[in-house]
């Protein structure tokens, strides 16, 4: 094991394992109100001391659903009170991931309620220690709601990470943690300098409004000035050119490769202009009805394309509905995406399997960034890269497309090796990125997202200590470049706001005194 970091208390550690080691029977009550890093490392130790004896941490399947089920944790609890006496070792009950979220704090004021009714019980039927691991925050709550347990106790203790800087906090707040992965955005976006010339043909073949050419002409023509960041010229074609769709899909009933393709295609453009002027309302509908079409095509022919198609929307309406501030729901439809691509079995699509449940992994990571427990989001970040790699191992020659999404995964290491202050790997993260990023904004051609991409990229190095402002001065520069070129997307002057006032905070902290 990896010696402790400076802020693990082993005095604190030690009181706790004398009692675990002293009296591992008969029943008795502990609390420990933890961040989830120092609950992570205090489980660990405990179990690296314990092992040699036989004692190792007993820790119940129960806690999995409390924010959706908080009574059934506890009736569950207590029907499995026999089978954790029979085995050796306390039990360690982790009540503590995602502190200070409203769903979450309810049902552990629930659950402490309902075990507080039942003290006789565990004490009747438990002859074991009992850990109970809550939030850091909540030793006040808990003696306001289970007075007759919090009385029992045999100690309780607090364990905290030292506090982030204000600038790393406000950093996660207001800059994004990365974007969704390029599957999401760029398959779809046409070439800027195209604008022009497919603008030009759109307008000439107008009046044939019903040729599923011109339709084709007409989505070619909207992605390339997406592409271009001529938002509202793309807006004007976009409208009729659903309209003819609609119109195509009426007649007749059956909906033959060709009509369905322009469908699709048409309402991807139309998903990657709302996504670009923050219309994310609008975004999760138009998924909503993608996924209605995937799952006609998957119940009607069963085929694995329509299978990854469902998946990817699944993702899709994930990433949506964490934009929209539902981190529960969002949470509920990776879930769902991951089980529909355990059906992929095709070995020459395996490597495509591989992406999305990477991409599924990636939006789980970022629901764990953005809650705060930054051990489950290492994980997770982690799996999704180990995805990747498969899907690099399996299909080399898809290694170029993928550079994207392999970067912006390695932000999220940063974000979550940040949280754990593990500065080291965070900037070996963070200079991965970086690196890949500056390769991918100096290509021919490049799309604008990779320019934006490297200043978000290098906004975070600035957070690294000692708090070198150079990166935040050259995200800066391209910032001002994008607002300059592409007056009509919202994320830039927003973004460049946001770095101006991440550079205020970070050169504050770094003043003496």
């Amino acid at each position: 094991m990896t010696p402790p970091p400076d802020w693990f208390d082993a005095d604190e550690a030690q009181q706790l394992l004398r009692h675990l080691e002293w009296q591992p029977e008969g029943f008795s009550l502990l609390f420990v109100f933890a961040d989830a890093l120092p609950a992570q490392w205090l489980a660990d130790w405990l179990n690296a001391a314990l092992r040699p004896a036989g004692l190792t941490l007993q820790q119940p399947t129960c806690a999995q659903p409390l924010a959706d089920a908080p009574d059934a944790v506890v009736d569950a609890l207590m029907a499995e009170l026999g089978a954790l006496a029979q085995a050796p070792g306390a039990v360690w009950l982790p009540l503590h991931h995602h502190p200070q979220h409203a769903d979450w704090d309810a049902a552990r004021q629930r659950l402490l309620a309902r075990l507080n009714e039942r003290r006789f019980l565990l004490e009747r039927d438990l002859p074991r220690p009992l850990l109970l691991v809550l939030p850091a925050n909540f030793r006040p709550i808990t003696r306001e709601i289970a007075p007759d347990i919090w009385h029992i106790r045999v100690l309780s203790q607090q364990w905290r990470t030292p506090a982030l800087s204000a600038a790393q906090h406000w950093c996660w707040e207001k800059l994004p943690a990365g974007f969704p992965i390029s599957r999401d955005r760029q398959p779809w976006m046409g070439r800027a300098e195209d604008a022009d010339a497919l603008l030009h043909e759109w307008k000439r073949s107008q009046k044939n409004e019903g040729n599923v050419a011109l339709i084709e002409t007409a989505w070619q023509a909207c992605a390339a000035l997406i592409a271009a960041g001529r938002l509202s010229e793309a807006e004007t074609i976009l409208a009729p050119t659903l309209k003819a769709v609609l119109h195509n899909l009426k007649i007749p009933p059956k909906l033959d490769q060709d009509r369905s393709f322009a469908l699709v295609h048409a309402f991807f453009q139309f998903i990657s202009l709302a996504t670009e002027s923050e219309r994310w309302g609008e975004v999760a509908g138009v998924y909503g009805l993608l996924l209605g079409f995937y799952k006609g095509s998957v119940e009607s022919v069963g085929d694995e394309s329509s299978i990854y198609l469902s998946a990817m929307g699944l993702y899709n309406l994930g990433v949506v509905n964490h934009q929209l501030g539902k981190p529960d729901s969002a949470a509920k439809k990776y879930l769902l995406g991951l089980a529909l691509a355990k059906e992929i079995y095709s070995s020459d699509v395996l490597w495509v399997k591989c992406c999305v449940q990477s991409n599924i992994l990636y939006g789980q990571a970022k629901i764990a960034t953005s809650s705060g427990d930054y051990p489950s989001a290492l994980s997770t970040y982690q799996a999704a890269l180990a995805h990747y790699e498969q899907a690099i191992t399996i299909t080399p020659s898809a290694a170029p497309a993928l550079q994207r999404d392999l970067a912006l995964i390695q932000v999220g290491l940063a974000d979550a090796h940040m949280g754990l202050q593990d500065w080291p790997a965070a900037e070996q993260a963070l200079a991965k990125s970086v690196a890949i990023f500056r390769q991918l904004a100096a290509a021919p051609r490049a799309p604008r997202h990779a320019r934006e991409d490297l200043a978000i990229a290098l906004a975070r190095q600035a957070l690294l200590p000692p708090g070198d402002l150079a990166p935040l001065q050259e995200a800066e520069r391209i910032l001002l470049q994008l607002c300059a070129e592409f007056v009509e997307v919202p994320a830039y002057p927003r973004e460049l706001s946001a770095v101006r006032q991440l550079r205020r905070l970070v050169d504050a902290e770094s003043q003496p005194g």
